[in-house]
């Protein structure tokens, strides 16, 4: 069930200032979740789009892709337990892709665990589907993960 209450929401650019709260929410989120130096190694890069969701001065969720060629990659995408169900993720997920547009990037990729279908709903009502599978990709538990995709550009944006 999506709650109908919304909160205030400030997006921005991940800074290094925020990589402990990132890092908390990671592993409160996910059972394999990244170390804390992988969100460090992603910032200030061209092709890394880490944003953080804030709501009155709290952290309370980030999305980190990466851009390469034609494709933007959803790596993470997680919101505190508290704030979920409250259309922060679907932001967040705009956010990246907004940033993948103006970089002519022509669709998003990401996977997802088959059994998490909190997160199938929301890729699926914004837009992605489902286009492979990868056998065993996750651990703790082991489990498949579906591969999804959005086109994001019919054609490449010619570069000025």
């Amino acid at each position: 069930m999506v709650a109908t209450d919304t909160i205030d929401i400030t997006l921005r650019p991940l800074e290094k200032g925020d990589i402990d709260w990132v890092y908390e929410i990671e592993i409160q989120t996910f059972t394999d979740p990244w170390p804390r130096h992988t969100f460090s190694e992603l910032l200030g890069e061209e092709w890394s789009a880490c944003f953080v969701a804030l709501s009155g001065g709290n952290l309370v969720g980030y999305v980190c892709a990466v851009g390469r060629a034609d494709e933007l990659h959803i790596h993470n995408i997680a919101v505190c337990a508290a704030c979920r169900g409250r259309g922060i993720g679907r932001r967040l997920l705009a956010q990246a892709e907004t940033w993948a547009r103006d970089r002519g990037k022509l669709c998003a990729i990401l996977d997802v665990r088959e059994s998490n279908a909190r997160a199938m709903s929301l890729y699926e009502s914004a837009g992605y589907v489902e286009v492979g599978r990868r056998r065993r990709c996750y651990d703790n538990p082991v489990e498949d993960a579906l591969v999804l995709m959005k086109t994001l550009l019919d054609t490449p944006e010619e570069k000025v």
